[in-house]
C-alpha cells in the first residue's frame, strides 16, 4: 500500500489551479455587478449651477415654493431645487440628520421632514 501516486499529484494540482483561477474571478464579478453609487464608490464632477445668463445660482435668490428642474450628474437624470417655504410663501430652513439605509449599511445624510421658519 503506497502512498501518494503521480496521477492523484496532478489531479490535486488542476484542482487547486482551476480554485485558484474561479476565486481570482469572484471580486472583479462583484465590482462589476455592483452600481459604484450603492458601493460608495461613485465620484462625479461638481458642477456650478447657473441661470441663463450664466448668473450663479444662490438658494437665497430663489423665488419661494418654485420648482427648478436641472440634469445631474447624467443629462438624463432629472433633479429638482426649491427653496422651501410655508403656505405663506415664507422661506423655511430645513436641517439635515443622518438616516440609516437599511437596504445597504451606508449612513446617508438626508433632510429632515420638519422645518424651522427663518427669521
Amino acid at each position: 500500500m503506497g502512498g501518494v501516486r503521480r496521477r492523484d499529484v496532478i489531479k490535486y494540482m488542476a484542482a487547486a489551479g482551476i480554485a485558484g483561477a474561479f476565486s481570482s474571478l469572484i471580486i472583479p464579478t462583484i465590482r462589476y455587478i455592483t452600481p459604484p453609487a450603492l458601493s460608495g464608490a461613485a465620484e462625479y464632477p461638481r458642477s456650478l449651477l447657473v441661470f441663463s445668463n450664466g448668473e450663479p445660482v444662490k438658494a437665497s435668490q430663489l423665488p419661494v415654493n418654485k420648482p427648478y428642474l436641472f440634469y445631474y450628474p447624467l443629462t438624463d437624470t432629472q433633479n429638482i431645487l426649491i427653496n422651501l417655504g410655508d403656505r405663506n410663501g415664507n422661506p423655511v430652513e430645513v436641517k439635515s440628520v443622518e438616516l440609516l439605509v437599511t437596504m445597504h449599511p451606508l449612513k446617508v445624510p438626508s433632510l429632515a421632514v420638519e422645518g424651522q421658519e427663518k427669521p
